[in-house]
């Protein structure tokens, strides 16, 4: 747990300081004079708006990694489950009320006891 909310901080404090960056560069693009200076804040927009880009199609990567994973975990589930039942080790729930059909097939005709010779 400790990891997950170091983990989260980290990125809340990398999103702040990207954040902090974006502002700087639009307060300087506001304040540029001359031709040069609003190049270079362009220059700076562009540059941050690919680091994003980037960022961004790691995390779909990441995304659909995750994805991937599980539904690997559900075929590994879905797989074994079907193993233990060709095996002969899966274990069948009998409700507690059976059912009529199950009544009529579960129950066994009275024997006729033992044939009397005398």
């Amino acid at each position: 747990m400790k990891r997950f909310t170091d983990t989260i901080r980290k990125l809340e404090e990398d999103s702040n300081d990207r954040m902090q960056a974006i502002e700087g560069i639009l307060k300087a693009s506001a304040e540029a004079e001359g031709n040069l200076e609003a190049k270079e804040t362009d220059t700076e927009i562009i540059s941050m708006q690919a680091a994003e880009n980037i960022r961004r199609n790691a995390l779909l990567s990441s995304i659909a990694s995750i994805e991937a994973a599980h539904q690997s975990h559900e075929i590994d589930q879905a797989l074994k489950a079907q193993e233990a039942n060709k095996n002969g080790l899966s274990l069948q729930v009998v409700p507690q009320t059976p059912s009529d059909r199950d009544i009529t097939l579960s129950t066994r005709p009275e024997p006729h006891g033992f044939y009397d010779f005398h």
